[in-house]
C-alpha cells in the first residue's frame, strides 16, 4: 500500500471535522481510510497513535466549540436583561424628575397632607455616598414625593430631607441640609417641614 503525506494541523483537522466510526477514519469530503489492524495495513504503531491523537484533538475542539457557543449564547441573554433594566431604571428616573419639577413649578416643597398620621416615622436604611435615606412609611400613609421633613435625634433637629420616590411602605428621600456636618442614622425619627418651610 502506498501512503501519501498528508499534512493536517489543528484549524484544518476541526475543519475536515475528522471522526473515528467503527474502525474508520471518516473525512467530511467522504474520503475514507480503514484500519482494523496495524498490521493488515502497514500502518506503524506510531502512525497509528499520531492518527489516534489527531482524532483526539478534533473531538476536544469540537466539544470546546460547543461550550463556547453555549457560553455566548448565556451572556447575549444576561446583556439583552441587563439592557433592559437599566432601560427601566432610566425611565423611572426621567418619571421622577418630570415629578420633582413639576413640584417645583407648583411652588416647592409639598407639605403633608392635614390628618395624616406620620407619627413614629422612622429612618430605616441610610446611604452617606450618596446622600439619601429610606423610610419606613410610604403611600399607605400619605407620603408623597417632594415631601420635606426634619429628621430628629432626641428633641434635636439634625437636618432637612426631601421625598425623591414614594413605594407603598417605604420612601427613599435625599438629605438637603444637615446641621453641623451630621447626617442621619438609622433609628432618627423625621417629622413634616410645614409648606412655608423652616
Amino acid at each position: 500500500m502506498k501512503w501519501i503525506p498528508l499534512t493536517i494541523n489543528l484549524r484544518s483537522l476541526c475543519a475536515l471535522q475528522v471522526a473515528l466510526v467503527m474502525g474508520s477514519v471518516v473525512l467530511c469530503g467522504g474520503v475514507s481510510c480503514s484500519f482494523k489492524k496495524n498490521s493488515e495495513k502497514g500502518m506503524s504503531a506510531a502512525d497509528s497513535n499520531k492518527l489516534s491523537q489527531l482524532v483526539l484533538e478534533a473531538r476536544e475542539a469540537r466539544l470546546a466549540s460547543k461550550a463556547l457557543a453555549v457560553q455566548t449564547l448565556q451572556l447575549k441573554s444576561q446583556v439583552a436583561d441587563l439592557t433592559e433594566r437599566l432601560a427601566q431604571s432610566r425611565h423611572e428616573l426621567d418619571t421622577l424628575r418630570v415629578q420633582v419639577d413639576r413640584a417645583g413649578m407648583q411652588g416647592g416643597a409639598i407639605a403633608a397632607d392635614p390628618g395624616v398620621r406620620l407619627d413614629g416615622v422612622k429612618i430605616i436604611e441610610i446611604n452617606p455616598a450618596l446622600g439619601m435615606v429610606v423610610l419606613d412609611a410610604g403611600s399607605e400613609r400619605g407620603l408623597r414625593v417632594s415631601q420635606r421633613f426634619q429628621v430628629l435625634r432626641g428633641d434635636q433637629s439634625i437636618a432637612v430631607i426631601r421625598t425623591a420616590e414614594v413605594r407603598e411602605q417605604i420612601t427613599g428621600a435625599v438629605v438637603e441640609q444637615s446641621q453641623k456636618g451630621q447626617f442621619p442614622e438609622k433609628g432618627d425619627r423625621v417629622i413634616p417641614v410645614s409648606s412655608t418651610g423652616r
